[in-house]
């Protein structure tokens, strides 16, 4: 069983030389395994010949040197995007969610909207104060109503222009979704688009299909190269905090799957998510996580321990930032500590120095969390992406502290964060700083890591 993984962050170039010097460190250090993390700086470009060369020439040196070399699920993080090439090949299986706005209406008074998000206005409603609800789409529509620039044009719109015709000309190219209508009582308007517009979380989890391609694109990919050492050489794939994108994340079979699983349409009950309209708006907001939940943990979580189950792997690795389950565990993922029953060592990412302070013990929830999961789903360890973000004067005391800290709370698989194959640069300036041999006290760091090992 492995204690002590290292997130080894492959930054630079890559060369033979220095992969094998420090596959030497790390194993003499007492890690028994390596996850090969593609990180920001890096300049062997991902999944290229030099990428498959540099994974080649690790796994021989861990083949020497007795010690494992793991999966990093994608360039840098968040996962699952595959460096971009899903989105670039499948831009149909990009995230999407409901994007929602409120506005207040006065009776017989024209309420003349035009939405910021680009996405498509799929439902309109108003809702009024003795809680009936009217469907009000059909009275949005696109319009190209703001100018974005007016200027002097001086050709005649031909490329062989010899003479000046200067005009003015306003152009108007960005086209917006809008609404205009006239209420006969007062009410409040609910408009519901559905937005691609997405942040640090690209792909839809909610799609099986979606999902299938990142495996097809990555973890085949691997096997394909690799296969002969999974399940021994090859223990596991980490994936680091794959979330939705939105409030509200939605996918093309959103809707049905929510009548097939609640019994009632959802489509005509949206305002329900946004206002307290009556008694059923919470179940509504319940139904809607549920279904979510479902979706995101059939699609997602099962279809990738299922695979990697099937090549004799693990699937290990952290959702959300556990120390807000006020806001990640309703909306990310919803009953998150339930979604770790799909995976084989839920972990989390205990971000900062002060996960193990007294007096901010918000940061210790997630440690809670998949500790528990782990007793509860008989899981035979809790993980931890631990020490990041610690500080740039962190010393192995502070360390042992932490590692201590995080045991007693029920933590036995230690992927330590933060082991810089270079700090060339501006990577010294990284959060968080190396804890590899850049560091002044790496020379000792082999006591805290057998100390560890054994207490784990």
């Amino acid at each position: 069983m492995i204690h002590l993984a290292a997130q080894y962050f492959l930054n630079h170039k890559l060369e033979d030389a220095e992969l094998k010097r420090h596959v030497a460190l790390l194993a003499h250090a007492g890690y028994e395994c390596i996850y090969a993390h593609s990180r920001q700086g890096l300049r062997t470009p991902y999944f290229s010949d030099g990428w498959w060369h540099a994974i080649g020439v690790m796994l021989e040196e861990c083949r020497r040197r007795h010690i494992k070399l793991a999966i990093w699920d994608e360039d840098t993080y968040p996962s699952p995007v595959a460096g971009g090439r899903i989105l670039e090949e499948h831009p149909e299986y990009t995230a999407q969610h409901l994007a929602f706005t409120v506005l207040d209406a006065a009776a017989a008074k024209e309420i003349d909207h035009s939405c910021k998000c680009a996405g498509k206005i799929i439902r309109a409603f108003a809702v009024y104060e003795d809680g009936r609800i009217a469907d009000i789409t059909g009275v949005c529509g696109t319009r190209r109503a703001v100018p974005d620039a007016r200027e002097i044009i001086h050709s005649a719109y031909s490329t062989q222009t010899k003479i000046g015709s200067p005009h003015w000309r306003a152009r108007y190219s960005t086209r917006q979704w809008a609404l205009m209508w006239t209420p006969a009582e007062a009410c409040r308007i609910v408009i519901v688009q559905l937005s691609r517009e997405h942040g640090r979380h690209e792909l839809d989890l909610l799609n099986s299909d979606a999902v299938k391609a990142f495996l097809d694109s990555t973890h085949e990919e691997y096997f394909r190269r690799f296969g002969s050492d999974f399940g021994k050489l090859i223990p596991s794939v980490f994936f680091d905090e794959p979330a939705p994108d939105g409030e509200f994340p939605w996918t093309g079979v959103f809707a049905a799957e929510f009548q097939k699983e609640h019994g009632y349409d959802l489509m005509s009950r949206l305002p329900h998510l946004v206002l307290d309209i009556s008694g059923e708006s919470r179940q509504v907001r319940l139904h809607y996580r549920a279904t979510q939940h479902r979706l995101q943990c059939e699609n997602y979580l099962q279809q990738v321990q299922s695979w990697c189950s099937s090549h004799h792997i693990q699937s290990i690795g952290h959702l959300s930032r556990t120390e807000y389950l006020s806001y990640c565990n309703g909306i990310l993922w919803p009953d998150e500590l339930a979604c770790c029953r799909y995976i084989d060592i839920p972990c989390t990412d205990p971000l900062g120095a002060h996960a193990a302070w007294r007096d901010t013990s918000s940061y210790h929830t997630g440690l809670k969390v998949v500790s528990s999961a782990a007793h509860l789903f008989g899981k035979e360890q809790a993980g931890s992406d631990a020490l990041a973000v610690t500080g740039d004067s962190t010393s192995l005391a502070d360390m042992a502290f932490h590692l201590d800290y995080q045991m007693v709370l029920g933590i036995t698989y230690f992927n330590i964060h933060g082991l810089f194959y270079s700090t060339d640069g501006a990577r010294k300036d990284e959060a968080p700083p190396s804890l590899f041999y850049q560091h002044s006290e790496w020379e000792l760091m082999s006591a805290v890591l057998e100390r560890t090992q054994k207490l784990c």
